[in-house]
């Protein structure tokens, strides 16, 4: 693998969903995406379709894999190869899953001694081994097993960019997600609020090196919004 070609990733959380829009706890429970989450969608389709991406890759969630099918559809590239990667999937909450998001939000909160609504600007390796220890149902991850998946979906999309020259990248995956792939791919970078819907985060590859360009960065869709009166 050539470690001086540069890859850039545009990595995006979907639209927002019914779960979302209910409070309900959804990491590999899935829900349709929303009116609202299309719109924001296509926005960012908008905003971002002068971008050449050579491949773009998304979870093997609806909500996901919707979302990307929506923001292609103005790429200037319009034949770009997608894949579905089942290790860009969300946080699993186990038997927290479909339930009120505030009452696994407070029950991880009492353990850490923190507010509810600190739970996922805080230390992810540490909220993530509570889940794993709180879940009746065994199936949460901890933080090595969500570190190890998510490093393996970054390397291997960034091997296969190399392959290809490097370039551009799109990726549609999931909050959580995208807060632990920048803890784990750069640790000087600080998340002060919680990814928004079609969010922009832009992770560069270079040299061996991941660097976190900006997070959570919504110009796209206001772009897209300028571009779609």
């Amino acid at each position: 693998m050539d470690k001086n070609i540069e890859v850039n990733l545009f990595v995006t959380r979907h639209g927002k969903t019914e779960f979302n829009n209910y409070n309900k706890v959804q990491g590999w429970s899935d829900s349709a995406l929303t009116k609202e989450g299309i719109e924001v969608a296509r926005y960012l389709g908008e905003g971002i379709k002068d971008i050449e991406f050579k491949k773009a890759y998304s979870s093997d969630f609806g909500r996901a894999s919707d979302t990307l099918d929506i923001v292609l559809e103005k790429n200037i590239n319009n034949n770009i190869e997608v894949e579905r990667k089942e290790n860009l999937r969300e946080w699993n909450f186990g038997a927290f899953e479909m339930g009120p998001s505030e009452y696994m939000l407070e029950t991880i909160g009492n353990e850490l001694k923190i507010e509810k609504e600190e739970v996922f600007l805080y230390d992810l390796e540490k909220v993530s081994n509570t889940l794993a220890n709180l879940d009746k149902n065994k199936e949460s991850e901890n933080w090595n097993q969500i570190e190890k998946r998510l490093k393996k979906a970054m390397d291997e999309i960034v091997e296969e960019m190399i392959g290809y020259g490097g370039g551009n990248a799109l990726v549609v995956t999931h909050g959580l997600t995208i807060a632990s792939l920048i803890k784990i791919l750069d640790k000087d970078h600080i998340l002060e609020k919680p990814l928004e819907n079609a969010s922009i985060t832009h992770i560069k590859y270079k040299n061996g090196e991941y660097k976190i360009v900006h997070s959570n960065n919504l110009d796209y869709i206001e772009k897209g919004k300028l571009n779609s009166k």
